[in-house]
């Protein structure tokens, strides 16, 4: 009997070689960057959990989701590769295969970096549901919403569903570790599309019509992932990664610095819960009625 599509996939990755010198420390670097993140997400975390109020609980949030995206990539990026798998680029494996006893651990990682993504996206999530209810407040006064922490709850829980049904399927042998990357490209692909992450849907986009092609014309994805392309494949990916949570860091504590700040003037900070008073009366001797303006 001639060997399944499956096994001789797994006969081909035999030939690939470890982590490279510049893979090895490419991946430090960026470690280090997402960890130096990280530290900085917990710092600015514990401040405005300390000021209280509305506000300060939804960059709260944000500062928790960064910090959990940062901390899960640290963990994976510094933890050297041959610790997950002998091979650094992907490669095929079976679930409960006797014969390659790393599917636990190249399972283990798998399922990391997901949660990492699932963090990272659940991130721009946050911001498009608040910005649907403040789009939809202005534009519809009287039109019922609903809460956006609920409606972001109910988005995550769907994504995350999607992964443990991934991983399940993975468990039951319906396909191998080539299969959850497959579908993860999908998943992402759907969740990025939008012009903030352009960049990042195109790379996703690229990867998965190459991971089609190549699934369906030799029943393994193996030959895809050279080490040329999964490096510039990763460095993108994950330095794009570095540079938005970064950025995000820098926006929310500007933001936050300006309202926080203490200075008692309410032409500064927007007064109290960002609304500031209308003068009486101006320089020309004309009467206003009291009224109040949002601070934006």
């Amino acid at each position: 009997m001639s060997a399944s599509p499956l096994h001789r996939a797994l006969g081909l990755v035999t030939s690939q070689i470890p982590e490279t010198t510049f893979e090895f420390y490419s991946d430090a670097t960026l470690g280090v960057a997402f960890l130096a993140t990280a530290i900085i997400a917990a710092k600015r975390m514990s401040y405005s959990r300390s000021q209280g109020g509305a506000e300060t609980t939804v960059v709260t949030a944000f500062y928790s989701l960064i910090l959990l995206t940062a901390t899960l990539r640290t963990i994976w990026l510094i933890v050297p590769s041959t610790f997950w798998s002998p091979y650094y680029t992907p490669h095929a494996v079976m679930a409960f295969d006797p014969n390659h006893p790393e599917w636990v651990l190249k399972f283990l990682e798998i399922l990391l970096v997901g949660a990492g993504s699932l963090c990272l996206f659940s991130i721009f999530i946050l911001i498009l549901v608040y910005w649907a209810d403040i789009l939809k407040k202005y534009f519809y006064p009287g039109a019922r919403r609903s809460k956006p922490m609920v409606t972001f709850l109910v988005l995550v829980s769907v994504l995350l569903i999607v992964q443990i049904l991934n991983a399940t399927l993975f468990l039951m042998k319906n396909y191998s570790t080539e299969g959850m990357i497959l579908v993860k490209r999908i998943v992402w692909i759907t969740v990025t599309g939008n012009l903030f992450f352009f960049t990042r849907a195109f790379i996703e986009t690229i990867f998965a019509v190459m991971l089609v092609v190549y699934w369906h014309k030799y029943g393994t994805v193996a030959e895809v992932f050279s080490h040329t392309l999964w490096d510039a494949y990763i460095l993108l990916k994950h330095w794009s990664e570095v540079a938005i949570l970064a950025l995000m860091l820098y926006i929310l504590q500007s933001r936050f610095t300006t309202n926080m700040d203490g200075s008692g003037d309410a032409t500064v900070d927007g007064g109290k819960n960002g609304y500031q008073t209308v003068p009486d009366s101006d320089p020309d001797g004309l009467t206003y009625q009291p009224a109040a303006t949002l601070s934006v």
